[in-house]
């Protein structure tokens, strides 16, 4: 079977795909394990089979990191709804508010603060591995000389007097 036009190419289309072993191909088409191995050799099929691997890998982070940045956008807008009713209600109310609804509307603030402040998981890895390139280039050396200033509000600059 292995003699017959394109049977190579199909072999390498499967074994591609990444779900059979060399050496289950090798008996489905009838050859030995041996010149299917020094096929996949000549031909890079290795390689091949990772790269392949690796786009799928990071088209399914990228679905997954978009997925994530759309939800923290409809949370984010959600919050932002709510504080903005929160607003509505105070500017409204007036003196009618007492003790108890100040608490529970200090709280629901304090929630829509932690809604507002959470970050994907894809935003923390980023920073993380942002520090990390940071920590490696501190370790050695390969800063090149910069110039730091801090620029001080002159409402700072007076407390510091």
């Amino acid at each position: 079977m292995a003699t017959e036009p394109g049977v190579w190419e199909q072999i390498k289309k499967e074994y591609l795909k990444g779900d059979k072993s060399q050496r289950a191909l090798a008996e489905k088409y009838g050859v030995s394990e041996y010149t299917l191995s020094k096929h996949a050799i000549k031909g890079g099929w290795k390689a091949q089979r990772e790269n392949k691997r690796q786009k799928v890998v990071e088209k399914i982070i990228a679905s997954a990191a978009e997925a994530e940045g759309r939800r923290a956008e409809r949370l984010s807008k959600s919050a932002e709804k709510l504080l903005g009713t929160i607003d509505d209600l105070i500017d409204n109310a007036g003196d009618k508010l007492g003790p108890r609804d100040l608490r529970d509307l200090t709280g629901a603030i304090k929630d829509i603060k932690s809604i507002l402040e959470v970050r994907s998981d894809a935003d923390l890895r980023e920073q993380e591995a942002r520090i990390k390139k940071l920590q490696r280039e501190a370790e050695r050396g390969d800063q090149p000389d910069r110039e730091i200033r801090i620029v001080m509000s002159p409402e700072l600059e007076a407390l510091g007097k």
